[in-house]
């Protein structure tokens, strides 16, 4: 179902998206930063460059829309909205319409060539993960079971999904073949939780959110579960990582400054940068 997005901005958007493109690996992608904020009093969608500064509004429809996530192009918005239909949505930023894909489809991501959409939902009481087929508007459930499956997020070679589940007691991170087959754990701290993965560009790294040091720090390890380490480590909450396009950065959300803003850091701790700095909820970063 397609439905006018018309509160999306329209051309100056065009303007800051124009000549970004991506097809998974390590090749270049989208230079910005979408986030959701509520400085305007519901949450919208914004638009940032990597330093924080080119502020644009991306989506304001006057209801919540959350979970941004840019397509390897830069050219469609998969995010949640309450409006446009209510559920998550893929917003063409060229044409101004949105299209429903699940209405109760939660934190969207983007497979490396553009085609698919990962994610998950409630299904009979436990979030499972599925992969929606934006060219046949078919949707496969790709796990199962008493137990809850989030925030996949998919290798750059589209071979692989990784995300987390508690299926074992605790959320760990598990890594699966993208058809679902062949689930892996890759952490096993038991007194923990470690959830919202996010694989590196060149998909030899991991990072991922965990409370093993007492509260939810930003940490990276290999791709197959090694040597995890803490990044920028605060006994505030951080949350969400995503990786800069060529690697070298990531961004997070963190509450260390009271309010929840978006912080960079390059991917061996230095450089630390407050991007959004706003008295209001800035929160849910992706490149």
């Amino acid at each position: 179902m397609k439905i006018s997005a018309t509160l999306v901005v329209g051309i100056l958007t065009l303007t800051v998206l124009a000549g970004c493109s991506g097809s998974g690996g390590s090749a270049p992608g989208p230079t910005k930063i979408v986030f959701t904020s509520d400085r305007n009093g519901t949450y919208d969608i914004f638009l940032m460059n990597a330093d924080g500064t080119g502020l644009v509004a991306l989506v304001t429809a006057g209801t919540d829309d959350t979970q941004p996530s840019l397509s390897p192009n830069g050219k469609k918005l998969a995010c949640r909205s309450d409006g446009f239909g209510h559920g998550m949505q893929v917003i063409d930023l060229a044409q101004n319409t949105a299209e429903l894909i699940d209405a109760d489809g939660q934190y969207p991501k983007w497979s490396p060539d553009g085609t698919k959409i990962a994610y998950y939902k409630t299904v009979n009481g436990f979030d499972q993960i599925f992969v929606a087929d934006l060219n046949t508007m078919t949707k496969t459930q790709l796990t199962s079971g008493n137990f809850d499956n989030r925030f996949p997020s998919w290798k750059p070679d589209g071979t692989k999904i990784a995300f987390a589940t508690n299926r074992d007691g605790n959320f760990e991170i598990y890594v699966m073949n993208s058809d679902g087959s062949n689930p892996m754990r890759i952490t096993f701290h038991n007194s923990a939780i470690d959830t919202a993965p996010a694989w590196s560009p060149d998909g030899s790294k991991i990072a991922f959110s965990s409370n093993r040091s007492g509260n939810f720090d930003i940490h990276v390890m290999t791709s197959e579960g090694a040597s995890p380490m803490p990044l920028a480590a605060h006994p505030a909450y951080d949350g969400l990582p995503s990786w800069s396009p060529d690697g070298t950065q990531i961004v997070f959300e963190s509450d260390r400054d009271s309010s929840l803003e978006i912080y960079r850091v390059n991917v061996d701790g230095t450089n630390l940068v407050n991007l959004t700095n706003d008295p209001s909820d800035d929160n849910q970063p992706s490149f």
